[in-house]
């Protein structure tokens, strides 16, 4: 269960949001000022991922990020201690830039 909380756990902009929503009353203002944040965080990033993606092969981009898959895949199916599970990855958008998203998961998982 604590894996499924885990993975499905929205990320600290997500999590900041409700925390602004729940301690000031004016919703516009508080979804306002989420949007631009994200805005003003993504928009460098993606220009960026946009420059690096036009000069890297995209075979290389994913052979590698087929490695780094079945690298943690074998640590979860082979437990032993904390295992690093990735939770996300998108290689387009705003993530473009190198948006790693992993989370820790115990043994009892």
């Amino acid at each position: 269960m604590g894996a499924f909380f885990l993975a499905e756990m929205g990320d600290k902009t997500q999590i900041a949001t409700v925390a602004l929503a729940a301690r000031y009353p004016d919703l516009l203002a508080v979804v306002a000022g989420t949007t631009l944040g994200m805005m003003l965080a993504n928009v460098p990033a993606v220009l960026l991922g946009e420059r690096i993606a036009r000069r890297l092969s995209m075979t290389l981009v994913h052979g590698v990020a087929a490695v780094i898959f079945a690298v943690l895949g074998g640590v979860v199916v082979g437990g032993g201690g904390a295992a690093v599970v990735m939770l996300g990855c998108a290689g387009v958008g705003a993530e473009a830039a190198g948006g790693w998203t992993t989370g820790v998961i115990g043994n009892g998982v």
